[in-house]
């Protein structure tokens, strides 16, 4: 049974001093985040996503509750958040994807601004709000810029849901009593599935279907890509950020970028891939992977069947268009981090060894064989 916040605190003493809205709760950077704080005894939470916790998920437990609502409605998530009196932190990982890069930026924009104009009235002891960006603030998506990137760069002249967002958040802090912080990861990797952005799932996913095929695991981007020099976020770890973010009080109305601490291309990690699927490396062939593995989805349903897997379709498993606009940047991007570890976070991850875990979870889940 999943009891209030009040209800935790008579049954196991007193409770929790804070109390987090973890927005995007069962995406690949939510959930993570969901399981860091549910974990801790001076946190309850509350999950908000649009569709329900999968089994297994951060959210069945004493210590959090969900609640299921579309950002895009305004009255319905004005009638879903008007109860959260406690809140005093919010966590924004939501996100919509759209093929359309003008309703792409609207709907998120948008979803933003109606959960603050529900939040805001309804959580009088409010603290703070912790954004979640990502690289694209310094238009890493458009081609080469200028790295590594630091949080004080100027917007690129592209416009982006990011900058409407910080905006927003900006503007209706000014004479508030609760402060802000926006973290800026660059390719989260993470243990969830389903996501548009989920590269570990669809690098696995590719190497099973390869390695089915008979195949060697060729890199299926440019040869530029392949060298290129690039960071990315262990989400576990990115959880960890967000929460040390939303309390330190130096953190107020900051900007982080959050990456695992080292650099890497795929030239040095994809050999530890083909290892671990027992496969042979191949050369780098570009070739689109939404076109080439969007076919292969009986092959797929047949090595579910095969090996007892859980049934997720191969589409819903791989992100194959965000695959091929990973693979296809052969630019460096990096980010500064001495801003974080100035402020007092100073975690790191091995990349290589982070990817394995992870491999290692899709297979204890049964998601790969």
């Amino acid at each position: 049974m999943v009891r209030s916040r009040s209800e935790v605190g008579r049954a196991g003493g007193p409770a929790p001093r804070r109390t987090a809205l973890v927005v995007g709760a069962t995406g690949i950077a939510g959930e993570p985040l969901l399981r860091h704080l549910v974990g801790r005894e001076d946190w309850f939470a509350y999950g908000l996503s649009r569709r329900p916790p999968t089994a297994g998920g951060a959210l069945p437990g004493d210590s959090v509750r969900h609640i299921q609502v579309d950002l895009a409605d305004p009255r319905a998530t004005g009638a879903a958040l008007a109860g959260l009196a406690e809140v005093t932190h919010v966590f924004y990982c939501g996100y919509q994807e759209h093929s359309d890069p003008t309703e792409h930026r609207r709907v998120n924009a948008a979803m933003f601004r109606n959960l603050l104009d529900a939040v805001e009235p309804a959580a009088q002891g409010l603290r703070r709000i912790v954004l979640l960006q990502g690289m694209k603030y310094y238009g890493c998506h458009l081609g080469p810029f200028k790295t590594p990137a630091e949080e004080d760069d100027p917007p690129v002249t592209t416009p982006h849901f990011y900058y409407d967002q910080q905006a927003e958040l900006i503007r209706r802090q000014r004479g508030k009593g609760w402060t802000w912080a926006a973290a800026r990861p660059h390719s989260i990797c993470g243990p969830s599935v389903g996501g548009p952005m989920n590269i570990v799932a669809t690098i696995a996913a590719y190497a099973t279907v390869r390695k089915a095929m008979g195949l060697p695991l060729s890199f299926p981007g440019k040869p530029g890509a392949y060298k290129a020099r690039r960071q990315v976020t262990d989400a576990a770890m990115l959880a960890r950020a967000m929460a040390w973010m939303a309390t330190a009080p130096e953190c107020a109305n900051q900007a982080f970028n959050i990456a695992n601490g080292d650099v890497i291309s795929w030239q040095q990690v994809w050999p530890l891939f083909a290892g671990y699927f027992d496969m042979r490396p191949g050369e780098p062939r570009r070739r689109s992977l939404a076109r080439t593995m969007g076919n292969k989805g009986r092959l797929w349903d047949r090595l579910v069947r095969t090996h007892g897997l859980e049934p997720y379709s191969l589409d819903r498993l791989a992100a194959w268009s965000y695959g091929d606009a990973l693979f296809g940047s052969d630019w460096d991007i990096l980010s500064d981090t001495a801003k974080c570890r100035a402020f007092g976070f100073r975690e790191v991850v091995d990349s290589g060894r982070m990817f394995l875990r992870l491999f290692d979870g899709l297979r204890a889940a049964g998601v790969i064989p």
